[in-house]
């Protein structure tokens, strides 16, 4: 909602807007991120405002021409649209670490995209949508771990090297393209074994950040630099800042209790020992397990 609130504006609480008024929400579009909070009823669009032809029926299904649909976010149950609630929402603390993470994985994946995009656009590489899902979960995964300037080196490389494949008279444009994927995993297999991943890429002087970018990086100081592990770390922190003693208290009792009644207590310990050793507290260490 911040990131909205900085592209929108007062619209946010007390208007309407389109979707391509919000299209600087990531680096690849607003699409995927509106869908989602449309789809969960968290905006909704208003039938009254939208231009004649959004709206059609199919098959006696309702179709929503989601380019000149108008959305809004609903009032607060409890505060409205009061002035000052937008600022009230905005002072909630951030508790829910699963949220925030996939939150910045969908981001950080469009961030990728977007640049794999334009390394793809000046080889002539283009991709089907079922190609395309898989590289985003090899990204997704790949993120985890390091940061999006580290995956943006790699989208560089392996591009870079199915374009030289597909000069080779042996290998065509389109079967050069297609060795992609597997590019980015062996990748991502070599910096696992240690091979270096630079993470001094830059952003391309047109390719912007984005609005959900500019909340993370002023609310945790996350940018395009920080590595993936650090960031969910980081998300795990938040989560134990939110969470009463009590909570605490009964998920310490839940652990132990399946620790004692498990049929491998020492896995079990061993396994919190681990997380410690990762750098999570103890609090953290002990939601982790009883999630």
């Amino acid at each position: 909602m911040q990131a909205l609130s900085a592209l929108i504006g007062p619209r946010l609480m007390q208007g309407t807007f389109f979707l391509r008024d919000c299209e600087q929400l990531t680096p690849f579009g607003a699409t995927n991120f509106v869908d989602r909070l449309h789809i969960r009823e968290v905006l909704l669009d208003d039938p009254t405002e939208a231009p004649y032809g959004t709206y059609s029926v199919e098959n006696g299904k309702l179709l929503i021409k989601k380019s000149t649909a108008r959305y809004f976010l609903p009032p607060d149950i409890n505060l409205g649209t009061e002035p000052g609630a937008i600022s009230e929402i905005f002072d909630r603390k951030f508790s829910d670490a699963d949220a925030l993470s996939n939150l910045w994985l969908d981001f950080a994946v469009a961030d990728v995209m977007r640049y794999m995009d334009y390394q793809c656009s000046l080889h002539n590489q283009y991709f089907d949508i079922e190609s395309i899902q898989k590289i985003e979960d090899i990204i997704r995964n790949g993120l985890r771990t390091y940061s999006v300037a580290q995956m943006w080196f790699i989208m560089w490389k392996v591009t870079r090297d199915a374009a030289a494949l597909a000069s080779r008279t042996y290998y065509s444009q389109e079967k050069a393209t297609a060795t992609i994927p597997t590019k980015i995993r062996k990748q991502l297999e070599a910096a696992c074994q240690g091979a270096k991943l630079r993470n001094d890429w830059s952003r391309p002087e047109f390719h912007i950040a984005g609005s959900i970018a500019m909340v993370f990086n002023s609310k945790f100081g996350i940018d395009e630099f920080t590595k993936g592990d650090e960031v969910i770390k980081m998300f795990l922190g938040v989560r134990s800042q939110g969470i009463e003693e009590q909570d605490i208290h009964k998920a310490a009792a839940i652990f132990i209790e399946n620790t004692w009644e498990g049929q491998d207590p020492l896995a079990a310990l061993n396994t919190f020992a681990t997380l410690i050793r990762t750098g999570l507290t103890t609090e953290n260490a002990i939601l982790e397990l009883v999630k």
